[in-house]
């Protein structure tokens, strides 16, 4: 019996080290037509977009990739920009924090400070939002 329990949490503690990190967008000081600095970070931690200061780029990626425990939810530009939609809506109706779920497969936590323009949200898997104990 102690095996098994052993076993069992050898596995619990493995899938945890090999679970995907989640993804964050952040941007903040956004200039009339983009960004300066456009940056993308992959970490054993966190996958980050960073886009920094006036510029001429565009915050924009082709998809991002958000993997769960039941396997990969790939979200095209359109999804991102849907999501950034209602983020903006929640923040215009003064909601400067919050969660949202996006097309009952995506979990996406921000936050906004309107002083200096800075917007951040992470892409969660249902899985890993439990797993992180977020509340959807």
């Amino acid at each position: 019996m102690k095996t098994l329990f052993t076993l069992v949490t050898i596995a619990l503690l493995a899938s945890e080290v090999n679970a995907e990190p989640p993804v964050t967008k952040y941007r903040s000081r956004r200039g009339l037509f983009g960004y300066k600095t456009v940056t993308q970070t992959n970490g054993p931690s966190s996958i980050v977009l960073n886009c920094i200061d006036p510029g001429l780029i565009g915050c924009k990626t082709m998809g991002i990739t958000v993997v769960g425990d039941d396997g990969e939810i790939s979200l095209s530009e359109s999804d991102i920009e849907s999501i950034e939609q209602v983020i903006d809506k929640k923040i215009l109706s003064n909601s400067s924090s919050g969660t949202i779920v996006y097309d009952n497969k995506v979990v996406v936590t921000y936050w906004f400070k309107e002083g200096t323009d800075e917007l951040s949200y992470t892409l969660y898997s249902l899985q890993q939002a439990r797993r992180y104990g977020i509340s959807y």
